[in-house]
């Protein structure tokens, strides 16, 4: 789960009258989006239960195999848990 604060100036919702454009956010996608898996994205305010629209979503990554970022963070977890093995 993310929670982000939506005040990114975006010039296309102060052009349709959406306030002064500062409610869009991003949120990055790295190695968490392994090859094949399905991902549904909700969109609620906090506190709410209420969906916007066009909400759910439901993103898949489709390449085959493992890109160099998912190598690293895989490398990163082995590494890690080699390190706290050999100090217990």
């Amino acid at each position: 789960m993310a929670r982000v604060v939506a005040s990114e100036y975006r010039p296309d919702l102060e052009e349709a009258g959406i306030g002064d454009g500062r409610h869009g956010f991003s949120i990055p996608f790295t190695e968490t989006l392994l090859p094949y898996a399905r991902h549904v994205l909700h969109l609620r305010p906090a506190g709410s239960e209420a969906e916007i629209p066009p909400f759910p979503l439901t993103l898949t990554r489709e390449q085959v195999g493992l890109d160099w970022s998912v190598m690293q963070f895989i490398l990163g977890n082995v590494m890690a848990e080699t390190g706290s093995c050999a100090e217990g």
